[in-house]
């Protein structure tokens, strides 16, 4: 191939690759960028802790947000309980068993500081 065919060869496959990842400069292509999206499950708890995960994760640190869940949920716990049953959730799910130490060594905090949040949870 001429260094000419190559040449704008290249510019073909630059142009194409720009478009397919939504460079809008003018005289481009514009596409929206499409990625992997997580699948949808298919029983109702699990699409309801999506649900709820999605919302607290788009709140951020508003605490409003949490405090609104939390009164809805007709349960009398607080954050830190309500943090502590989800990991002990997400952990017997994963792992087939929830342990503190673990939980802790996940969130780069000694079991120290978590505990009090699961002992609270076990009195309620």
């Amino acid at each position: 191939m001429s260094s000419r065919a190559a040449g704008s060869t290249q510019a073909y496959v630059t142009s194409a690759n720009n478009a397919a990842v939504g460079d809008s400069r003018p005289g481009r292509r514009h596409r929206r960028r499409r990625g992997f999206s997580a699948p949808v499950p298919d029983d109702r708890l699990t699409r309801l802790e999506r649900q709820i995960s999605d919302t607290m994760r788009r709140s951020g640190h508003d605490r409003e947000v949490l405090d609104r869940v939390l009164s809805r949920s007709g349960t009398d716990l607080d954050p830190a309980q309500a943090w502590a049953m989800g990991q002990t959730h997400l952990h017997t799910i994963a792992r087939g068993r929830a342990e503190l130490p673990v939980i802790a060594r996940q969130h780069r905090m000694p079991p120290e500081v978590i505990e009090p949040a699961f002992t609270a949870l076990c009195e309620a």
